[in-house]
Order: C-alpha cells, then structure tokens, then sequence
C-alpha cells in the first residue's frame, strides 16, 4: 500500500508516462488502479474505459471497470463489464463467483445459479457460491418473476459513475435544447477537470457536430484521440463526419489508414469494411475486413466477423464455412456457432440452424439470445412435443434472468402463446418487448395475436392497425391484414 504522498507521485509519475505514450499498456491501467484507490471513481473510469477501448482482450481491465461500477452503486454496469472479463477467461472462479453475486442482486436469477454452478465444479467448498446457487434456484423455483422496468430512451448513454452522469445528461439536455452555450460550457469544464482525459475535447466535438461547425468537430474528435488513441467515441463520431462530408468511402480510407498506423487495433477494420459498402466497393470491403486475420492471428474474432460481414452480403454458404474453419481451431467459440446458426437460417436450413442454436447455447448457457432463438425453433421447426415442452423449459428460465432485449422478449411472448396457449402471461412480455421497440411491426403483430385469443378486441385491432401502418414490412403481413379483417367484423 502506498502512502499518500507516494500515490500522488506514482499518479504524477503514470500521467507523464502516458502523455509521451498513451498506449502505454501496464501505465493506462495502474493510474485507473491508483485513481478507484484513491475514491477518484470518474477518474478511475476515464481510464479504465480508454484501458479497455484499447486492450479489449485483457480481462483485468474490465474487472477494474466493474470495481468503478461497483463503487458507484451501478450493479448493471458492473455485471456487464464483469461479463466482459468472464468472456475472456471463462475459467476464473474468482470472476464467475463475482458475477453471481452481481446476477443475483439485478434479478439474473438464472444466470446466477449457472455461475454460481460453475465455480462449484472449480471449488465444491464455496460457501459463497453455495449461497448464491441456493437463493437464485428458490427464485426460479418460485417462478414469480416479471419483466424488469423499461429504462427511458438515452438513459444508458448517459449512465456515467458519479459526477460524470450528472454531467452526461445535462451535457445531453442542453444539445437536445440546441442550448450551443451550454453545451460549450460544459465541454470546457470537463476539459478543466479532467484535462488528461479525451473527455472534454469528445464532447466539444459532439456539440460542435451538431451545431454543424465540422471543421471544430473533427480537429476535437482528433484531439480527443491524441490522448486516447484507441477511443470507440471520438472515432464513431468521425465516421459520420467523414461520411457526411466526403462520402462513406473517404470514411473507410480514414479507418484503414488508422489501423497503418496502430497494426494492433483492430476495431476500425469491420467499421471501414461497412463503409466500403456504403460506396459500393464489396473487394474492397471484402479485403478490408480479412486484413483482422493479420491483425489478431490467434482470436477467433477474424472469423467472425468476416462470418457477419458475408451474411450482409447474402453469401450464407461463405459465412458457414468461414465459421466452420474458426470452428476447427476453436471448436466451442459461442459467437462462431452464432454466426453459423445465422448462416443455416439465411439458407432456410432450420434444423441446422436450431443444431447450431444449441450448440451456441451450450457453449454459453447464459446466453439470452441463443436460448431465445432455439426456443423460438423448436416450436416452428418442429410441432413435437418434446420440442414444446422443452422451448417453454428455455422461456421459463427466460422469465426469470430480467431480459431487456426487445427480440428474446417477443420470442417468450410467442412461445407462451404457441407452446402453453397462455394469451395473459403471453401478452405480459409481448407488451414488454413492443414497449422496447414501438416501431416493430413484428412485435406489434405478435401481441395483436395474444390480444385477440385472450378476446380483447379493441386491443388487437389497435396493434394491428399500429403495425400495418408503420409503413415498414414483415413477413406476418398478409397474415395481419386478415386477422384486422376478421376482428372489424366483430
């Protein structure tokens, strides 16, 4: 433990190192470490976010981020970046134990009992572990879970630890209010208070962005990026300053040339390869995004993004393939077996892809998507029962691990609907998921189909009059005109 004097030194000493090398790995995360120490937590944040923007595969960094969320009283926050760290070594009790407690704590009642089951295998005396397993299962065993709360829209952009949330939402009120002076002041007070942080120079850009002053905007956004190299903010903010000003192709140029210089990063590459796109260079797009297979030669990552960016392109047997050779050399990757999944039910092949499902879940238990998917085609794949029985197994485990995304939460309502012929307990997350997603006119069909076996009419038309008239279409459509049909006739 360093005395006071010393840790003011040593946090002198780091920020010198990291003004001359911002990519300075073991300096960036020691001056997060030495911030939390010292109850700096917005401090220890700026850091540990630049700390993990540029070294995503160390999940130290993202344990230390969770500390921060932790301190902050922010358990959601800390159970994502926690997610992060356990994605990367899977087999640290230690993390797993942590997300547990965190899981068990926001209603992740599921998720936590799969933690708490797998530090047990690792250390079958764990009595921390034995806690936990034993008051999520009562949760699940009790099976008296609802949706969790909605959170209003922005609320996670601006859900920053301490000061820096208070500053977030006013800094985003004040540009929702064209309030320029505002947002000016608040710009140049972070640049006051936090003047090592790309911060300040971040948010005078974005406010310049939409102010329409692009010149302060970009010399901000690359300011911001002088003193964190590797920032995700500043750099989607250039993409669409770059494209707005000189197409998406000028975008792409800027992305790769960012990559000739820093061999190492990564991220810019699937973000130029989008914009290749855009401009309608596929082999250049194509080429692009193959050049991760250079940058990351031992991640499975290269494969799977190359595997996505193939879909896009409607190249459904390439994507399988490419997935099937990161497969070889990391045969339980979740995210390759997604991507291959995806693959199969481009092809219209759904028992494979349900194969492919199973396999992603396996590999990741607690992944709500996966088990979304694989629930959602065992009941329109298959019409067996077993198929029925255990789809609504998945949804019931669902229930009670506080999903928020609008698709897993439109897939339970269905398979409530379909599989257990719950209209009422159907309606419940449909509703949840439209809730999330107004602008759906899949989801808004969906809950019309609950409304109308549950025989609420007025409710049923009402969603599908919302869905046809989105303008938007899906695949259900010929099917809701007739329902919409039938129920004016009522």
């Amino acid at each position: 433990m360093l005395a006071q004097g010393e840790e003011r030194s040593a946090t002198s000493e780091l920020a010198l190192t990291l003004e001359g090398d911002p990519l300075h790995q073991r300096a960036r995360r020691r001056l997060g470490e030495l911030y939390l120490r010292g109850g700096q937590i917005e401090r220890a944040f700026l850091e540990l976010q630049s700390y993990t923007d540029a070294f995503p595969e160390d999940p130290e960094g993202w344990s230390d981020l969770a500390d921060v969320r932790l301190r902050a009283t922010q358990p959601q926050q800390a159970e994502a970046a926690t997610t992060n760290a356990v994605d990367r070594a899977p087999e640290r009790a230690d993390l797993r134990l942590r997300r547990a407690d965190l899981r068990s704590r926001i209603g992740r009642y599921h998720g936590a009992v799969i933690d708490a089951r797998a530090v047990l295998r690792h250390d079958p005396g764990s009595v921390a572990a034995r806690a936990i397993l034993a008051a999520a299962s009562a949760r699940l065993d009790a099976g008296d879970c609802a949706p969790a709360k909605d959170q209003p829209p922005g609320a996670e952009a601006t859900a920053w630890p301490g000061r820096l949330g208070v500053l977030m939402r006013e800094f985003a009120a004040a540009n929702r209010n064209n309030s320029w002076a505002a947002a000016g002041a608040l710009a140049a007070g972070a640049s006051r208070e936090y003047p090592d942080a790309m911060l300040g120079p971040w948010l005078d850009g974005v406010s310049s962005l939409t102010m329409g002053d692009l010149d302060r905007a970009e010399r901000s956004f690359r300011e911001a990026l002088a003193l964190a190299p590797r920032s995700h903010r500043p750099i989607s903010n250039l993409v669409a300053l770059w494209s707005r000003r000189r197409g998406p192709g000028y975008a792409g140029d800027q992305l790769v040339r960012m990559v000739d210089r820093d061999p190492a990063f990564a991220y810019p590459l699937p973000i130029a390869a989008a914009a290749y796109l855009e401009e309608s260079q596929p082999t250049r797009a194509e080429a692009t995004i193959r050049r991760m297979f250079r940058v990351l030669p031992a991640s499975p990552v290269p494969f799977r993004e190359v595997a996505r960016f193939l879909l896009q392109l409607d190249r459904a047997s390439d994507a399988i393939a490419t997935g099937a050779e990161g497969l070889v050399r990391f045969p339980t990757d979740p995210d390759l077996l997604r991507e291959q999944a995806r693959g199969y039910r481009s092809l219209g092949d759904r028992e494979a892809a349900l194969r492919s499902w199973d396999a992603a879940l396996s590999a990741r238990p607690d992944d709500q998507a996966a088990a979304a998917q694989l629930a959602r085609l065992l009941i329109t794949a298959r019409k067996d029962r077993p198929s029925r029985g255990r789809a609504l197994q998945l949804v019931r485990a669902l229930e009670c691990d506080a999903p928020s995304d609008p698709d897993v939460l439109g897939t339970m309502g269905l398979v409530l609907l379909e599989a257990a012929g719950d209209a009422p307990r159907a309606s419940r997350w449909l509703e949840a998921a439209r809730d999330r997603a107004p602008e759906s006119p899949q989801l808004r069909y969906e809950l019309a189909l609950a409304y109308a076996r549950a025989r609420d009419v007025a409710g049923a038309r009402r969603e599908l009059q919302r869905a046809l008239g989105s303008g938007r279409a899906f695949d259900e459509e010929p099917e809701a005109r007739r329902l919409l049909h039938d129920l004016e006739g009522r």
